[in-house]
């Protein structure tokens, strides 16, 4: 009765297979990416220039050069694809963010740096100036504030709200951590009755009061109103806590 030999694979052709498969799978995952980032991009256009409620699917594949079919196999449905643009867009601010507060800088400087990028961060300024810089974030948000207002009025109807909510508190709550973050390392000392938390939350309420001021048109970026009220901000916070110059 004849034996049967089993073969061995050499540990270094085991190796140099392995590596291929990986370098597949690595290969695909970057197409991939490629291909949603190609999605996003045509949405972000799509829904900036349409509308959230205009804009169908078959135009967003055909900005992305791509079958509706095709489009399926990464995005099943429209509500989908606008949060794959939410997403890319927060994690663009966050990383501008993250950029800025360098750990070399002392925490007053940061706290000054994180004041200016909420306060200063603004679509509607770059609008009203006729600005469109892709390379900077507020640039890249252009045309998306009124789509956010749009498909935020779309999930109330819907019911869809509570996704919503968890979706954009996790940025807000983000930046409350860091503002109380600084403060601690600051040690602050607020009035009585204010609590660090407190505090951060009134600034982030004053950030989104301006920006809506600024949607709608009640103070524009050439009146000289909006500068005033950034420097009285900035200047009225540091006196709050303590820390002026």
């Amino acid at each position: 009765m004849e034996l049967i030999q089993k073969t061995t694979c050499p540990p270094l052709v085991l190796r140099e297979i392995v590596q291929m498969a990986d370098d597949k799978q690595t290969a695909k995952d970057r197409e991939r990416e490629e291909r949603i980032q190609e999605i996003l991009g045509a949405a972000f256009a799509v829904f900036a220039e349409k509308g959230y409620h205009k804009a169908t699917l078959s135009e967003i594949a055909k900005a992305a050069g791509m079958r509706q079919g095709t489009l399926y196999y990464y995005y099943k449905t429209k509500d989908d694809i606008f949060w794959g643009v939410y997403d890319e867009m927060m994690a663009s601010v966050s990383q501008s963010l993250e950029a800025k507060l360098t750990p070399e800088l002392e925490p007053k400087e940061r706290l000054r740096v994180l004041l200016q990028h909420l306060l200063l961060q603004f679509p509607e300024l770059h609008q009203s100036q006729g600005e469109h810089d892709l390379n900077d974030i507020s640039g890249r948000f252009h045309g998306f504030t009124h789509v956010f207002t749009e498909f935020w009025l779309h999930a109330e109807r819907t019911n869809s709200q509570d996704k919503f909510y968890q979706k954009i508190t996790r940025f807000q709550r983000s930046i409350l951590d860091q503002l109380m973050q600084l403060l601690d390392e600051l040690n602050v000392e607020l009035p009585p009755g204010i609590s660090r938390s407190t505090f951060s939350h009134i600034i982030l309420a004053l950030r989104d009061g301006l920006s809506l001021q600024l949607r709608m048109g009640l103070i524009g970026r050439y009146s000289g109103i909006f500068e005033e009220i950034y420097e009285m901000l900035l200047q009225r916070i540091f006196h709050i806590a303590n820390l002026d110059d």
